[in-house]
């Protein structure tokens, strides 16, 4: 089973495992800090994302959009 969350305030220092599935996690337009495990689609906002993912990702998507990301291999 799919999980899709789409977050409307910042993130700061947030972490989430989605486990299984096809995931897609939607941040806000915030400078958003997280780490993310088992996501297969990850959409930033207009503000700078801190992003670490704490698992492997195979065949994902990220489009940070805007701002002056950083996504971490970890």
């Amino acid at each position: 089973m799919a999980d899709v969350i789409t977050f409307a305030t910042a993130l700061s220092n947030a972490s989430a495992d989605l486990g299984s599935g096809a995931d897609k996690i939607t941040l806000s337009d915030n400078a958003n800090t997280a780490s993310f495990g088992n996501v297969e689609t990850v959409t930033g906002g207009t503000a700078a994302d801190t992003l670490t993912l704490t698992a492997a990702a195979s065949a994902a998507s990220f489009d940070l959009a805007a701002g002056a990301d950083k996504l971490t291999f970890g």
